[in-house]
């Protein structure tokens, strides 16, 4: 593992090379995407990805509202 600005650099140019596979946060868009949060090992930053599975559910505010 080399200086943290070389792999950051990487990442940028590159893609994130190293995500962990569990998220640490999900969040629902106002349009109804859903993303989650993930922590890139490789330069330490976090990043918001789209979930692995194929069959996204498109949410609504109603859908959330208790």
């Amino acid at each position: 593992m080399g200086c943290w600005i070389i792999e950051r650099w990487l990442c940028y140019w590159y893609g994130h090379r190293d995500l962990l596979r569990t998220p640490s946060y999900a969040a629902v868009l106002a349009d109804g995407r859903i993303r989650e949060l993930h922590f890139c090992l490789a330069c330490g930053s976090p990043v918001w990805t789209e979930p692995r599975s194929t069959t996204e559910r498109q949410l609504t505010w109603k859908d959330l509202q208790i």
